[in-house]
Protein backbone atom coordinates (compact mmCIF):
# COMPACT_ATOMS: atom_id res chain seq x y z
CA UNK A 1 0.00 0.00 0.00
CA UNK A 2 1.28 3.41 -0.72
CA UNK A 3 2.07 5.94 1.81
CA UNK A 4 1.42 9.50 1.00
CA UNK A 5 3.57 11.86 2.83
CA UNK A 6 4.03 16.18 3.49
CA UNK A 7 6.68 17.90 5.20
CA UNK A 8 5.92 21.17 7.12
CA UNK A 9 8.35 23.14 8.59
CA UNK A 10 7.21 25.26 11.31
CA UNK A 11 8.02 27.66 14.17
CA UNK A 12 10.75 29.62 15.42
CA UNK A 13 13.59 26.19 15.15
CA UNK A 14 12.27 25.29 11.42
CA UNK A 15 10.79 21.97 13.15
CA UNK A 16 9.78 19.79 10.69
CA UNK A 17 6.48 18.03 11.17
CA UNK A 18 5.58 14.84 8.71
CA UNK A 19 2.44 13.71 8.19
CA UNK A 20 1.76 10.12 6.84
CA UNK A 21 -1.22 8.62 5.12
CA UNK A 22 -2.34 4.97 4.17
CA UNK A 23 -3.75 5.88 0.80
CA UNK A 24 -5.75 2.33 0.84
CA UNK A 25 -7.15 3.12 4.63
CA UNK A 26 -7.04 6.66 5.20
CA UNK A 27 -4.75 5.94 8.39
CA UNK A 28 -3.08 8.84 9.33
CA UNK A 29 0.01 9.62 11.29
CA UNK A 30 2.03 12.72 12.54
CA UNK A 31 5.62 12.58 13.90
CA UNK A 32 6.99 15.55 15.64
CA UNK A 33 3.82 17.90 16.05
CA UNK A 34 5.85 21.17 17.87
CA UNK A 35 5.09 24.39 17.09
CA UNK A 36 1.90 25.61 15.29
CA UNK A 37 -0.28 22.85 15.64
CA UNK A 38 -3.23 24.77 14.00
CA UNK A 39 -1.15 24.58 10.70
CA UNK A 40 -1.19 20.93 11.10
CA UNK A 41 -5.12 20.75 11.84
CA UNK A 42 -6.23 22.99 8.88
CA UNK A 43 -3.96 20.64 6.44
CA UNK A 44 -5.71 17.44 8.12
CA UNK A 45 -9.11 19.23 7.78
CA UNK A 46 -8.60 20.30 4.25
CA UNK A 47 -7.81 16.23 3.41
CA UNK A 48 -10.42 15.54 5.57
CA UNK A 49 -7.67 13.11 7.40
CA UNK A 50 -8.18 12.41 11.12
CA UNK A 51 -4.63 11.57 12.87
CA UNK A 52 -4.39 7.69 14.46
CA UNK A 53 -0.90 8.08 15.52
CA UNK A 54 1.00 11.14 17.19
CA UNK A 55 4.47 10.00 17.31
CA UNK A 56 7.56 11.61 18.47
CA UNK A 57 11.61 11.03 17.36
CA UNK A 58 12.12 12.83 20.68
CA UNK A 59 10.90 14.67 23.61
CA UNK A 60 12.21 18.31 23.19
CA UNK A 61 10.01 20.98 23.29
CA UNK A 62 9.94 21.55 19.39
CA UNK A 63 8.78 18.54 19.02
CA UNK A 64 6.13 18.30 21.48
CA UNK A 65 4.71 21.28 22.08
CA UNK A 66 1.39 20.89 19.55
CA UNK A 67 0.24 17.24 20.81
CA UNK A 68 -2.05 18.52 23.12
CA UNK A 69 -3.76 20.83 21.29
CA UNK A 70 -4.11 18.23 18.47
CA UNK A 71 -6.04 15.75 20.88
CA UNK A 72 -7.82 18.10 21.78
CA UNK A 73 -9.11 18.98 18.59
CA UNK A 74 -8.74 15.24 16.57
CA UNK A 75 -7.65 12.65 19.11
CA UNK A 76 -4.63 10.88 17.87
CA UNK A 77 -2.84 8.55 20.20
CA UNK A 78 0.33 9.50 21.15
CA UNK A 79 3.32 7.61 21.16
CA UNK A 80 7.10 8.22 22.22
CA UNK A 81 10.50 6.18 23.24
CA UNK A 82 10.21 5.62 26.92
CA UNK A 83 14.00 7.20 27.50
CA UNK A 84 12.29 10.14 26.96
CA UNK A 85 9.65 10.14 29.65
CA UNK A 86 11.94 12.08 31.81
CA UNK A 87 12.48 15.25 29.11
CA UNK A 88 8.40 14.76 28.49
CA UNK A 89 8.35 16.01 32.18
CA UNK A 90 10.09 18.87 32.14
CA UNK A 91 8.43 20.26 29.46
CA UNK A 92 7.66 23.24 30.46
CA UNK A 93 11.22 24.23 31.40
CA UNK A 94 12.28 23.34 28.33
CA UNK A 95 9.55 26.08 27.28
CA UNK A 96 10.49 28.45 29.77
CA UNK A 97 14.22 28.02 29.20
CA UNK A 98 13.80 28.79 25.31
CA UNK A 99 11.45 31.81 26.38
CA UNK A 100 8.35 29.89 24.92
CA UNK A 101 4.48 29.41 26.31
CA UNK A 102 4.13 26.76 28.76
CA UNK A 103 2.00 24.27 26.59
CA UNK A 104 -0.55 21.21 27.83
CA UNK A 105 1.23 18.29 28.24
CA UNK A 106 0.00 15.58 25.95
CA UNK A 107 -3.50 13.41 27.48
CA UNK A 108 -1.54 10.11 27.38
CA UNK A 109 1.35 8.50 26.42
CA UNK A 110 1.92 5.49 25.29
CA UNK A 111 5.62 3.88 25.06
CA UNK A 112 6.64 0.66 23.47
CA UNK A 113 8.45 -2.17 25.38
CA UNK A 114 12.05 -1.03 26.83
CA UNK A 115 13.59 -4.32 25.85
CA UNK A 116 12.21 -4.30 22.29
CA UNK A 117 14.05 -0.87 22.31
CA UNK A 118 17.17 -2.23 24.09
CA UNK A 119 17.35 -5.39 21.17
CA UNK A 120 17.22 -2.42 18.48
CA UNK A 121 19.96 -0.69 19.73
CA UNK A 122 22.07 -3.64 20.47
CA UNK A 123 21.74 -5.03 17.01
CA UNK A 124 22.59 -1.49 15.49
CA UNK A 125 25.76 -1.39 17.75
CA UNK A 126 27.06 -4.68 16.84
CA UNK A 127 27.72 -3.02 13.09
CA UNK A 128 30.07 -0.33 12.35
CA UNK A 129 28.37 -0.28 9.08
CA UNK A 130 25.50 1.72 8.37
CA UNK A 131 22.82 0.14 6.96
CA UNK A 132 23.24 -0.05 2.88
CA UNK A 133 26.87 0.84 2.78
CA UNK A 134 30.19 -1.38 2.62
CA UNK A 135 33.45 -1.09 4.45
CA UNK A 136 36.15 0.11 2.49
CA UNK A 137 38.28 -2.13 0.43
Amino acid sequence: MPIVHATLTLGPFATNTYVLVCEATRDTALIDVGFEPEAVAALLHERRLTPRLLLNTHAHYDHVCGVRMLQDELGGEFWLHPGDRRLLDHLAEQGAASGCRRPARPRWCTTWPMASASRSATRRSRSSTPPGTRPAA
